[in-house]
C-alpha cells in the first residue's frame, strides 16, 4: 500500500488531503467555543492562524499541565496506554471541583476503561469519559486530556499521537474555559 493510503499511519482526512488535488480544503473561519489560549495551538498548527477567535472566557489559567511521571501509584500496571496515576488525579480534581462541568478525553480505550473504573470506585457519577472520537461535536467547561503516556508506551504510539492531527485538534478544542 502506498504511504498516502496507509490507514495505519493516516486518518481518512489525511489521506484525502494527501491525494485530492482537485478540491480545496475548507477550514473554519470563526471559533466560538474555546478560550483563546486553548484554541491558539490549533489555530497556529492546523488553521494557519486564520481562525477568528470569538469565544468569551474569564478563565485566568486556561491551560494546566500536570506532570504525573514521578507519582507513585498503589497498583502499578504493565498494560500499555494506561495510567492509573492519571485516573487517580482525575478523580481528585473532580472531587475538589464538583461545581465544574468536566469531561475526560483519552486517545485509548484501555485508559477510558481505567478512568471509568476509578471514578466508579470513588462513587463519582455523571462524568463523561470517552475517546476522542466519542467527544466529536461535544464540549465541556473543563476538559482533562489523559494521554496515558508511561514508561510502557511504545515509540510507535508517540509517533501515532504526534502525526494524528485530527485527534489532537478535537481533544484540545472540546474545552471552553480550561484544558488540563
Amino acid at each position: 500500500i502506498a504511504k498516502e493510503y496507509d490507514y495505519a499511519e493516516n486518518s481518512i482526512y489525511t489521506v484525502f488531503t494527501n491525494i485530492d488535488i482537485i478540491n480545496n480544503e475548507t477550514l473554519l473561519s470563526y471559533h466560538y467555543r474555546c478560550h483563546e489560549k486553548i484554541i491558539g495551538f490549533s489555530n497556529k498548527k492546523y488553521y494557519h492562524g486564520k481562525l477568528k477567535l470569538k469565544a468569551v472566557s474569564n478563565e485566568t489559567k486556561p491551560l494546566i499541565f500536570v506532570d504525573t511521571s514521578n507519582e507513585d501509584v498503589n497498583v502499578p500496571t504493565n498494560i500499555r496506554n494506561v495510567s492509573e496515576v492519571e485516573a487517580e488525579y482525575i478523580c481528585q480534581f473532580i472531587k475538589e471541583n464538583k461545581e465544574l462541568n468536566v469531561g475526560v478525553i483519552t486517545p485509548f480505550v484501555h485508559q477510558k476503561e481505567c478512568i471509568e473504573y476509578t471514578l466508579e470506585q470513588r462513587d463519582i457519577k455523571d462524568i463523561t469519559v470517552g475517546t476522542v472520537h466519542a467527544f466529536q461535536g461535544d464540549q465541556k467547561d473543563v476538559i482533562i486530556f489523559s494521554t496515558a503516556i508511561t514508561n510502557n508506551t511504545y515509540q510507535s504510539t508517540y509517533e501515532w499521537l504526534k502525526n494524528n492531527r485530527e485527534l489532537i485538534n478535537v481533544a484540545v478544542s472540546r474545552a471552553k474555559h480550561k484544558l488540563i
